[in-house]
């Protein structure tokens, strides 16, 4: 079971893209999912009603401008859900039609190391300077990059991961340096942050409005071993020649 979280503000386009990728791609693996609008409420209660979809359980509004807190109000939707994988995730994503296989896959082929993991992004960020690769990591049948940060607005976690990371998470839930602070601070106490190569930005600037992908410069994977994808390929992300 993977519980997802979508947090969404005023961009029901995006919205729309985001949620029907994660309910295609989620295949045989159940899913459940809830939705926290941190925007104009009604076209997003009206994407939803489009979809008609009962693997959403709810949604909930808040004003509170910080993605954190919306994510969190967003989970407390699945309270009773007993979830293998947790997703928090922004407004801005096309997840490839496998991510939900991919994501448990790897999340599963953890083994003793999953306590050396805090946490995994299912996008593969362009080269930026606070994210610099530091290797890879297989597990399960996929290949993760080991950064020195991945996007706060995409993160998974497993239950004993989660168990780890919720604590700083509810302290620190108001901060627009979360994402900055505990990436650091996991890495800190001796975890790893992932990017598998699951879901494609689609917005220009996240959630939250942080513009940093104004500045992107596209990342060459292929000395990583990342196979190529066209569903759809990523224009942050160059996978080598004749891929």
């Amino acid at each position: 079971m993977i519980a997802v979280v979508v947090v969404t503000k005023s961009r029901p386009a995006l919205f729309r893209e985001t949620v029907a990728s994660l309910l295609a791609g989620s295949g045989t693996t159940p899913l459940a999912l809830a939705v926290c609008d941190a925007g104009e409420q009604a076209p997003t209660r009206a994407c939803l009603a489009g979809l008609a979809d009962p693997r959403v359980r709810g949604i909930v509004t808040d004003r509170s401008r910080s993605f954190h807190t919306s994510a969190l109000l967003g989970l407390d939707l699945l309270a009773g859900v007993a979830w293998d994988v947790l997703l928090l995730s922004g407004d801005d994503y096309h997840y490839r039609p496998d991510w939900a296989a991919g994501l448990t896959a790897w999340c599963g082929g953890l083994g003793e190391r999953e306590r050396d993991v805090s946490h995994v992004a299912c996008v593969v960020e362009p080269a930026f300077s606070w994210a610099t690769v530091r290797g890879t990591l297989d597990a399960g049948d996929r290949r993760a990059l080991l950064r020195d940060t991945v996007p706060g607005c995409n993160w998974a976690f497993t239950p004993p991961q989660w168990a780890v990371m919720e604590p700083r998470y509810r302290a620190e839930q108001a901060s627009r340096t979360l994402d900055h602070d505990l990436n650091g601070w996991a890495r800190s106490q001796g975890r790893q942050v992932a990017a598998l190569d699951l879901a494609v930005t689609t917005g220009a600037q996240s959630t939250t409005g942080n513009g940093s992908y104004a500045g992107a410069t596209v990342l060459d994977v292929a000395p990583y071993g990342l196979p190529a994808r066209d569903d759809p390929r990523s224009p942050y992300l160059r996978y080598g020649a004749g891929a």
